[in-house]
C-alpha cells in the first residue's frame, strides 16, 4: 500500500462514518483519523515499520490533523458528506468506461460538489488537470478536432492521460449549475504541512460534451489500432 492509497482509505472509511462524515467538532474527527490511521498501518504494515514508512505515516498524520480543522469548518457551513468512493460506469463506443469519485458533498441550498483526493507535491487545480491552454490550431494529423473546447473564450486541448475522461457521467443527476469540483492535495513531503484545495465550476453542459466527443474519438483510435489502450487503474471493458 502506498502513500496514495493508504490516504484513500482513512478518508473514505471518515467519509463512510454516520458520525465523522457531519460533525462540526475538530477534536473529534482529528481523533478517529489518527486512530482510523494507526488501524490502516496495522492492518496493511504490519507493527515492523522501516523507517521511511514511519517517516511518511508521520507526514501523514500531520496533514490529517489539517484536514480535520478544515473538514470540521466546512460542516459547521452546512455541507455533508452524501457518498463516498461511488462508482460509475458509461457506454462510449464499443467500451465501458468505469470509474470512482472519491466523494459527493450536497449542501442545503442545492449545491453539490464532488471532492478528487490526490496525494501530490503539487497544487492541481480541476482545469488544468484536465486541460492544457494553446495559442493557435493544433496540427490536425496530431490532434482531432474532438480534442479542442473553448472556456471563457479561451482555445483547450484535452489531455489524454492514463484513461479517457470520465467526469461528467458522474454528474448527469446532478443539477450542474450547483456542481462544484475540488481538488483535495495531500503532499508526502515534509515541509507541506497543510492539504491544499483548489474549486472552481468549470465543467458546464458544453464542456461535459466536449469530454465524452474526445473519449469517444480516443477510444475510436483505440479500437483502430491508432493508439494502444491505457494502461492503469482504470477499469474498460469491450463489448
Amino acid at each position: 500500500m502506498d502513500f496514495g492509497t493508504l490516504t484513500h482509505a482513512v478518508l473514505e472509511n471518515m467519509g463512510r462514518d454516520p458520525v465523522m462524515s457531519r460533525t462540526t467538532e475538530t477534536a473529534l474527527l482529528r481523533d478517529f483519523l489518527r486512530a482510523e490511521l494507526d488501524r490502516q498501518v496495522l492492518l496493511n504494515f504490519g507493527h515492523s515499520l522501516s523507517l521511511s514508512t514511519m517517516i511518511q505515516i508521520e507526514a501523514l498524520q500531520k496533514r490529517l490533523d489539517a484536514f480535520a480543522e478544515k473538514q470540521s469548518a466546512e460542516a459547521s457551513q452546512g455541507w455533508i458528506i452524501d457518498e463516498v468512493e461511488t462508482s460509475f460506469e458509461l457506454k462510449l463506443e464499443s467500451w465501458t468506461v468505469r470509474g470512482k469519485v472519491d466523494r459527493i458533498d450536497r449542501h442545503p441550498d442545492g449545491r453539490v460538489r464532488l471532492l478528487d483526493y490526490k496525494t501530490s507535491d503539487q497544487r492541481v487545480a480541476p482545469a488544468a488537470a484536465h486541460l492544457k491552454k494553446i495559442k493557435s490550431e493544433p496540427d490536425p494529423s496530431k490532434f482531432p478536432p474532438e480534442a479542442i473546447t473553448h472556456l471563457n473564450g479561451t482555445m483547450l486541448l484535452w489531455k489524454i492521460s492514463s484513461s479517457p475522461s470520465t467526469s461528467p457521467p458522474a454528474w448527469k443527476n446532478i443539477r450542474r449549475k450547483n456542481l462544484i469540483c475540488i481538488v483535495v492535495i495531500f503532499s508526502s513531503r515534509r515541509q507541506h504541512r497543510k492539504p491544499a484545495s483548489n474549486s472552481g465550476k468549470i465543467f458546464d453542459p458544453t464542456i461535459c460534451a466536449s469530454a465524452l466527443l474526445c473519449a469517444s474519438q480516443v477510444l475510436q483510435a483505440i479500437d483502430g489500432g491508432t493508439i494502444l489502450a491505457p494502461a492503469g487503474k482504470a477499469s474498460l471493458e469491450q463489448g
